[in-house]
């Protein structure tokens, strides 16, 4: 059974969505980290700043700045590369890097309003009280998924992931924790393992378990496609 059957028949497991997204990923590695490679040097120059940012004080508006540009506009833009992609490859049609670009620059500001619009009101609701911030953070998890992928504009986007998030909210939810343990529990994890070889030079290390962490991710992103797509041909 192909996986386009797979996702249409029926609402997949946890473990059958990450071991499919990961195999996908194997399987299509090249493409993946081609888009990967294009992201991570402004991780990796955000990583060096924030470092030497101790040192130097008068860079931290600098690394606030780029946070706001890199978590705002280079992530969404190659998590739209990575969906755009991987929807292909489960339609099985053929990819066309041009039109995914030209899809991604089209949909580029209109996508930025839309995830500013998401991170105010997530951070003020989280600031606030936590608990109202996750359950936000949650319902409207894959309203850039539902923009880039099925065309929902501005409060439709939202409304879309709420639709597909109800009655599945914990599964959502893991998945959210899941991105979380990655940048935070893996991360660190690669730190101590790097450091061991490489004691004395804090930042290289910051930088190698960087790329090992980005490198993990890509198969949880895949993964989290995978739910998007799953939930939707099972609404439909």
């Amino acid at each position: 059974m192909s996986i386009l059957s797979k996702l249409q028949n029926r609402q997949l497991g946890l473990l059958e969505l990450l071991a499919m997204g990961y195999s996908l990923y194997f399987n299509n590695f090249r493409i993946f980290a081609s888009l990967l490679c294009i992201v991570l040097p402004f991780e990796i120059i955000h990583k060096i700043l924030v470092h030497y940012q101790s040192i130097d004080s008068n860079l931290s508006n600098l690394v606030v700045l780029l946070s706001l540009i890199y978590n705002i506009f280079v992530t969404i833009t190659y998590i739209s590369a990575i969906a755009l992609t991987l929807e292909s490859i489960v339609l099985n049609k053929k990819l066309r890097i041009k039109a995914v670009l030209k899809q991604i620059l089209y949909s580029a500001l209109p996508l930025i309003n839309l995830s500013i619009r998401f991170y105010v009101i997530l951070y003020l609701r989280t600031f606030l009280l936590i608990i109202p911030g996750i359950i936000y953070s949650v319902n409207n998890f894959f309203y850039y998924l539902a923009f880039i992928l099925r065309g929902q504009r501005g409060k439709s986007a939202f409304q879309y992931s709420r639709s597909l998030v109800k009655g599945n909210w914990w599964k959502v939810f893991f998945f959210v924790l899941l991105i979380a343990f990655n940048y935070i529990g893996v991360l660190s994890i690669f730190n101590k393992i790097v450091s061991i070889f490489i004691p004395n030079y804090p930042i290289v290390v910051n930088i190698i378990s960087t790329i090992l962490t980005n490198l993990v991710g890509v198969g949880i992103t895949t993964s989290i496609i995978l739910l998007f797509l799953n939930l939707d041909f099972q609404k439909r």
